[in-house]
């Protein structure tokens, strides 16, 4: 499978999708003019490589890894897309798969930090 890479922007985040080296992490400031075109090729991303996992974990072959999400800020149209997000890692969790997920903030960014645990509680995930 390809890695997905994409450097950030001042409306966007950074993407690091790299399944050979185990290395997921979206990184930066969330507030794209259009979020759907920003984060629906990730979804897709996420989705297909949801797909391999699931094949590697029949073969016996699934890695392990953490999905880290280190936002500066986002935007509440960006919200429902890394909601998404993490509604497919829960997924693959569901599925077997052997993810946990990181949510890195200045220790100082309460709002960051409160965002971290609304996630976890509306996917009874725990995030770290």
């Amino acid at each position: 499978m390809n890695a997905l890479f994409v450097e950030s922007t001042e409306l966007t985040p950074k993407i690091v999708f790299d399944p050979i080296n185990l290395k997921f992490e979206i990184s930066g400031e969330s507030r794209p003019e259009s979020g759907g075109k920003f984060y629906v090729p990730l979804e897709k991303w996420l989705n297909q490589y949801q797909l391999h996992l699931i094949e590697l974990k029949k073969a016996g072959k699934a890695p392990s890894f953490i999905f880290k999400m280190k936002f500066e800020y986002f935007n509440s149209s960006s919200s429902k897309y890394i909601y998404d997000l993490l509604t497919q890692i829960v997924e693959m969790f569901a599925a077997g798969i052997d993810v946990k997920i990181h949510w890195h903030y200045d220790s100082r960014d309460t709002d960051m930090e409160e965002a971290g645990e609304e996630f976890a509680k509306l996917n009874t995930f725990p995030v770290k």
